[in-house]
C-alpha cells in the first residue's frame, strides 16, 4: 500500500502541483533529483535545491523520508549563490527558475526586509521590470501586459494603490522597451536591486530556540545568513535582540521540533558543502545519500573535464592508468572516465547507468569494481590502474556559494595616484572605444620595479554610454562605471598562467585596472610582420594555450565575450618557445564587423553572446582560423 501514497510538490515554474506517488523508502534528495529531471535542471545546480514543507519555513533533510513528514511540499532553490553572472553562466534553467522563485516572494509579501509603505516605490519599479521582462520574454504586446498589470505588481501595491500603478506602467513602458535592453539583463537588474532591498534573501531565521547557558534557558533566535553585508554566518540572539554568539565555544541549544531541529542541521551542512567542502557533510548521522554512493565508487561530483585534466596532472603527473572518475555535470546516471594514456595524454570515455548495470564501450558491467578489474592490462587501450578519489580539498566550480578568491598583490588608491604621477606621458598601448590603456612602471619597494599595465575609463567617451536603467521612481541613471567595476569582478576569479594576470583595482577615481604588462603586443600584429619566423608548432602551441585559458575561463563561471586573434598578447617567442596570454574580458560593444566571431543564433541581439560559453566556443574556433592564416582577418576574406 505504501508503494501507492502521493505527495503534492508545487514548482514555482509550473502553475500545475506534482502530484507523485512514492515509496516508503523515497528521501527527499531522490525526491529533488525526480523533479529537477522533469525540468531540466541539471546535476551541476541540483544541489542547490530542497524541499520546503508547505506552510512552514523548514526545509527536508536530504536523507530524510518523504513519507514521514507532511505530503505536500515546495521545490525551492534553498541556496543563495552571490554572483548572479556565475548561476546564468553555469545553467540558464537555474537562473531562471531563480529570478521565478524571487518574483513570486516579492508579489507575495514574503521577504521580511521588503516594507510596505518604506519601500513602495521600490516594489512598484520591480513590477514595471516584471512587465517589461513579460513583455520581451513571453513576446506579448505591450497593451495586453499593462491590461494584466496584476499579475506583475506586487499585491500589496495593487491592494492600496488600486489603478495607480497601471498608468504608471503605460507612462514608463514604451521608453523602457524602447533601451533595446534583452531579458537576461532585465531579469539581472531585477534581482540586484532586489539584493539591494534584502542583502538577506534566502537568510533562514529560527524562533523560540533554547540556549543552555550553564543553569539558565535562555529563548533565543538563530539566523544563519552566509551572505549577510555586516553579519555574516550563524548568528544567536536573546529576546533582548543582543548577539550572544561566542566564537570558538560550543553552545548548547534546544530545538522546538524535529522539524525545526532537521532543517537548520541541513541548511548549515548544505552551505558547508557548497562553500568549502563539497564533498563532506557536518553530521555522519545525516549523509546526503548520493554523496555516500559517489564515494563508494570513489567517483567525483559533476566537476568538469577541465578540473578533471588539471587534478591528473598536479597529482600523478598524468601517468600511465590513473583514472579519475565524475558524474556529467548535464544529464542524469551518466558519469566520464578521464584516463591517462602511455603518451601522457588524457582521454575520456563515457559511461552511463542503466536499470542494473553500467553500459561502457558498448558493454555492460555489474559494478564500477568489475569495470575496472576488466581493464588491468597496461598494454591495453584502457589501462584502468590507479583511481584518483575525490577530495575534502578539491576547489571545483561545484562550491557554487562560495566567494571568488582573488589572487594577485592589492593596489590601493595611494600606490595607483604614485602610477599614474611618475607617468604623466605614459605610452598608451592599448585602446578600446570606451577603455584606454597604458603602459606604467610600478615601484614595489625602493629597490624593485617592474613594468604594468593600467586600463581606464576614457571619461570623454564613458558619457557615450550611459544607460537608462529601471529604478527606485522608474528611472536610474547608471554610467558605466559600474560595469567597469563588475568586468574587474569577473576577471578577479580567474587564476590562470594562460591569462594576462590582475594585479588589482582602485574603486576611487582614476578607476583603473593594474595588469600584467606584455611587452610584444598584439599576437594578430605580429603573426603578420613575422611570418617567416613562426612555425606551424608555434601556432599548436598558441592553440593550446588559448584551449587552456578557456578551460581556466570555464572552471570560474566566466565567459570572456571577446576572444579574438588581437586579444592574444605575446609574452615571449624564442626559437621553439613561443608565449602568448589572453586577456581579460573587456567592455566594448560589439558591431557587425564582429559576425564571423559570433554563432548565427545571436545575430538578431549580439549582446546575448557576452553571456553565452556557446558564442566563446564559436569565437575560440574563428581565432584560431585567424592564428592559422597567421593574423588574417575574416572580415578580409569575407566583409
Amino acid at each position: 500500500m505504501a508503494a501507492h501514497e502521493q505527495v503534492k510538490v508545487a514548482v514555482v515554474i509550473d502553475p500545475i502541483p506534482n502530484v507523485i506517488p512514492c515509496s516508503s523508502s523515497l528521501t527527499a534528495e531522490e525526491l529533488c533529483i525526480l523533479l529537477c529531471k522533469k525540468y531540466s535542471i541539471p546535476p551541476l545546480t541540483r544541489t542547490l535545491f530542497a524541499l520546503r514543507i508547505k506552510g512552514t519555513e523548514y526545509f527536508l533533510k536530504d536523507n530524510s523520508k518523504v513519507l514521514s513528514s507532511s505530503r505536500d511540499y515546495e521545490l525551492r532553490i534553498r541556496f543563495k549563490v552571490p554572483r548572479l553572472s556565475l548561476l546564468i553562466t553555469l545553467d540558464v534553467t537555474t537562473y531562471d527558475y531563480y529570478f521565478q522563485q524571487a518574483r513570486n516572494d516579492v508579489n507575495e509579501n514574503n521577504i521580511p526586509e521588503i516594507k510596505y509603505p518604506e519601500h513602495k516605490q521600490e516594489l512598484l519599479g520591480l513590477g514595471i521590470a516584471d512587465m517589461m521582462r513579460a513583455i520581451l520574454e513571453e513576446k506579448l504586446q505591450l497593451n495586453d501586459v499593462v491590461r494584466n498589470y496584476k499579475k506583475y505588481i506586487p499585491k500589496v501595491i495593487v491592494r492600496r494603490h488600486g489603478p495607480f500603478p497601471k498608468k504608471h506602467a503605460y507612462d514608463c513602458l514604451p521608453q523602457l522597451c524602447s533601451a533595446g535592453h534583452n531579458v537576461n539583463y532585465v531579469k539581472n537588474l531585477y534581482l540586484q536591486q532586489l539584493y539591494g532591498l534584502a542583502p538577506n534573501y534566502l537568510a533562514e531565521e529560527y524562533k523560540d530556540v533554547i540556549w543552555q547557558n550553564g543553569s539558565e534557558l535562555i529563548p533565543v533566535k538563530v539566523v544563519v545568513a552566509p551572505f549577510h553585508p555586516h553579519q555574516s554566518g550563524i548568528r544567536i540572539f536573546n529576546t533582548l535582540k543582543r548577539d550572544v554568539s561566542r566564537r570558538g565555544t560550543p553552545l548548547f541549544l534546544k530545538f522546538r521540533s524535529e522539524d525545526q531541529l532537521s532543517s537548520f542541521i541541513s541548511v548549515c551542512d548544505g552551505y558547508y558543502r557548497l562553500m568549502v567542502k563539497w564533498t563532506f557533510n557536518l553530521s555522519k548521522d545525516d549523509e546526503t545519500p548520493s554523496l555516500k554512493d559517489l564515494h563508494r565508487i570513489k567517483c567525483h561530483g559533476p566537476v568538469g573535464g577541465a578540473f578533471s585534466y588539471r587534478k591528473l596532472e598536479e597529482k600523478r603527473s598524468k601517468k600511465h592508468g590513473c583514472y579519475i572518475l565524475r558524474q556529467c555535470q548535464d544529464d542524469y546516471n551518466v558519469y566520464y572516465l578521464d584516463v591517462c594514456s602511455k603518451n601522457s595524454a588524457t582521454e575520456t570515455y563515457k559511461l552511463e547507468f542503466k536499470g542494473d548495470g553500467y553500459v561502457f564501450n558498448k558493454e555492460k558491467y555489474f559494478s564500477i569494481e568489475r569495470l575496472v578489474s576488466c581493464h588491468q592490462n597496461p598494454e591495453g587501450r584502457i589501462y584502468l590502474n590507479e583511481c584518483i578519489p575525490p577530495s575534502e580539498y578539491d576547489k571545483s566550480q561545484l562550491l557554487l556559494c562560495g566567494e571568488p578568491v582573488k589572487k594577485g598583490v592589492r593596489i590601493d588608491q595611494a600606490e595607483l595616484q604614485e602610477i599614474l604621477k611618475d607617468n604623466r606621458s605614459s605610452e598608451k598601448v592599448g585602446s578600446e572605444n570606451i577603455t584606454a590603456t597604458y603602459k606604467a612602471l610600478w615601484k614595489l619597494d625602493e629597490t624593485k620595479k617592474i613594468l604594468v599595465a593600467f586600463k581606464t575609463l576614457q571619461r570623454d567617451k564613458a558619457n557615450d554610454y550611459l544607460k537608462v536603467t529601471l529604478g527606485t521612481d522608474g528611472f536610474l541613471l547608471a554610467s558605466v562605471l559600474q560595469e567597469f567595476i563588475e568586468l574587474a569582478s569577473r576577471w578577479a576569479c580567474v587564476s590562470s598562467g594562460a591569462i594576462v594576470r590582475l594585479y588589482g583595482v582602485t574603486l576611487s577615481s582614476p578607476t583603473a585596472l593594474v595588469l600584467e604588462y606584455l611587452p610584444h603586443g598584439p599576437f594578430d600584429h605580429y603573426l603578420r610582420d613575422n611570418e617567416d619566423r613562426i612555425k606551424p608548432i608555434h601556432l599548436k602551441k598558441v592553440a593550446a594555450s588559448l584551449a587552456r585559458a578557456l578551460w581556466d575561463l570555464s572552471e570560474a563561471g566566466v565567459v570572456h565575450g571577446d576572444i579574438r586573434c588581437r586579444r592574444l598578447l605575446l609574452a615571449a617567442h624564442q626559437a621553439d618557445r613561443i608565449l602568448v596570454k589572453l586577456s581579460g574580458p573587456t567592455l566594448r560593444r560589439y558591431t557587425p564587423q564582429d559576425v564571423h566571431w559570433i554563432p548565427v543564433e545571436f545575430f538578431m541581439d549580439m549582446n546575448l553572446a557576452k553571456r553565452s560559453v556557446t558564442a566563446d566556443i564559436w569565437a575560440f574556433a574563428t581565432t584560431l582560423w585567424e592564428v592559422f592564416s597567421y593574423g588574417q582577418s575574416p572580415t578580409d576574406t569575407n566583409p
